[in-house]
């Protein structure tokens, strides 16, 4: 394997493993606020928040969050999208799309 995209894999296991000692598995629980989506539709609505910040970032617009950067974003839209096919295994499949 190319040693930028192992680097690459090592950062995103190494963000999600601090995430998760500090979150504990939250994403794969039900979110608090909406206890009618699962899991997986948190972790998409979570992912829909990362690509308005993006969309935000690249804008040109100011920028309100403190030390808020491109890469932080994007690495965090790849951690939600590990989580989401992680989660994947932890929700049982009942024929219907979990699209919100």
């Amino acid at each position: 394997m190319d040693k930028k995209i192992e680097t690459a894999f090592v950062l995103l296991h190494d963000t999600l493993e601090a995430k998760n000692a500090d979150y504990g598995n939250s994403a794969f629980a039900p979110p608090l606020l909406c206890p009618g989506l699962t899991a997986r539709q948190g972790i998409l609505v979570r992912m829909s928040d990362k690509i308005q910040r993006l969309l935000h970032l690249t804008g040109g617009g100011h920028h309100a969050v403190k030390d808020e950067s491109v890469e932080d974003t994007m690495l965090d839209l790849a951690g939600y999208i590990v989580l989401y096919f992680a989660g994947k295994e932890r929700e049982p499949d009942d024929g219907t799309t979990d699209y919100c």
